[in-house]
This record gives structure tokens, sequence and C-alpha cells, in this order.
């Protein structure tokens, strides 16, 4: 097989089939990307991505509204909470979701969702719901066995993440971290359908550089679908 660049790479995970080798994903802290660059005399942000090899770049937008009040003693609130029953989810959660999802097919794009935790429960609805892709697997959480993941759902959703960012990245060493990450790799990507990254998007400041760059060079190495 040649070698393809990023999108075709994506596509061909979304699409379910197996790509050149499996697509990586790496979203950090600001703090994390700072040190990184200075630990790797990387002069800017994009070499750091060029080299751990992502296949993605990030656009954002700034929230402009509704303002939500906080009570006080309160930093910060999330945009919803639900039991593991998934008790309202589908009742008031679902239809406004969807309707995003549709949002972004009537663009022709790939829709993937951002989740922490133990949302084993609720994949069946976002399936039938359109969507494409779920971003982050936390394989520490209750429900989220790799191994249960990847059979019940791997040829119906693109699944990214997986690789542990608290036990593993933060605590691990470059030898673990490499173990782990081929361990995670042989469960998740036959047949395609998986992006290769951290737990949680945001790599905290407190990882170790070396186990970051240890995870994709695993990735590298052990990532290849087609070897000549």
């Amino acid at each position: 097989m040649s070698i393809m660049n990023s999108r075709e790479r994506v596509l061909a995970a979304f699409a379910h089939t197996e790509p050149d080798r499996v697509p990586r994903w790496c979203g950090t802290s600001p703090e994390f990307l700072t040190k990184a660059k200075q630990q790797l005399n990387l002069p800017d942000d994009e070499s750091f991505f060029v080299r751990i090899g992502d296949d993605f770049r990030r656009v954002f937008t700034r929230y402009v509204g509704p303002e939500f009040p906080l009570a006080p003693g309160v930093v910060y609130r999330t945009v919803f909470g639900i039991d593991r029953a998934g008790y309202g989810y589908d009742r008031f959660i679902m239809p406004h979701l969807k309707r995003l999802i549709d949002l972004g097919h009537q663009y022709r794009l790939q829709v993937q969702l951002h989740c922490c935790g133990g949302y084993e429960p609720l994949i069946p609805s976002m399936i039938a719901a359109g969507l494409n892709g779920l971003h982050a697997l936390q394989p520490c959480c209750g429900g989220m066995d790799l191994a249960k993941l990847k059979a019940n759902y791997g040829s119906k959703i693109l699944l990214n993440g997986a690789i542990d960012s608290h036990h593993v990245l933060i605590s691990g060493t470059p030898e673990s971290v490499r173990e782990s990450t081929r361990q995670v790799l042989a469960i998740m990507t036959p047949g395609g359908g998986y992006v290769a990254g951290a737990s949680h998007d945001y790599i905290l400041e407190e990882t170790p550089v070396k186990n970051v760059v240890a995870m994709f060079d695993a990735v590298t190495e052990f990532g290849i679908y087609h070897k000549a």
C-alpha cells in the first residue's frame, strides 16, 4: 500500500477500512505544549505535532453565549450530567445532539464527539443518531473495557483514544508506555475504525514529555497495517 496523507488516512479510519497506518491524535494543554517544545528544542507548535505525527489540526471558536451564572464557590459547570442508565438522555440531550450531527453531515463532515468517563450505555443511542466518532476512550472507567468496546461497536463508530493518560502516561516510564501502547493497538487496530491517542484529550502539564514521545513512537512502530 502506498503512503497516505493525513486526510486520506483519517477518512479511511472513519470508513472502517484499514489505512496505511493508524491515525494519531494529540490534544494537549497549553502548558504541556510549551514544556514539550522546550524539552524537544522545537521552534513552534506545528513542529511538535509534526514530530509526534499528529494527523489532525484543530480549529476553535469562541463561546459567545448565553451566559450561565455560577453559584458562589463554583468555578465552572458542565453542559449536562446523567446517570449510568441514561435516564433523561434520550429525552433531553439526544434531539439536540442529533441536530448538530445532522448539521455536520449537511456539510459532508465526519462528526466526532468528545466524552469523558464511563459512557458505554449511551453509545447505542449515539450510533443511532448518526454520530461518526467517539473521543476519548478511558479504559480505567466503568464499562469501558477496550476489547468489549471494539467487539460491540468497532464496526459501527470510530473509536479514538484508549491509551491511559493517568496510570500509563503520567505515572509510567517510556518502556511501560511502549508496552501499554502495543497492547492497546493489538486490540483496537484490526479492521480500521480506530485513532490512537491518549485517553483524555488534554495531555496535562505533569505528563512527562518522554512518555508522550514514547507513546507516539510506539504507534509508529506497532501501528502499521500493511508491512512490505
